[in-house]
């Protein structure tokens, strides 16, 4: 768990993803301390399959 969160949330690729156009933050605080997030990623940032007939070849494939 250590070397996925240090890896996942390092703060060079922190800062690429909050520069990222195509990613939206959302931060739930609590008095004054950030108790989550939700990323929103429109375009080419989404990484769920976007082209129909691909998902559909995918779910056989399964």
């Amino acid at each position: 768990m250590a070397s996925y969160l240090s890896e996942s949330f390092s703060e060079i690729k922190l800062i690429k993803e909050l520069n990222n156009s195509g990613s939206e933050f959302y931060f739930a605080v609590d008095n004054n301390t950030v108790i989550g997030y939700l990323k929103l990623n429109t375009g080419k940032s989404q990484s769920e399959i976007q082209d129909e007939n691909k998902r559909k070849k995918k779910l056989t494939n399964v």
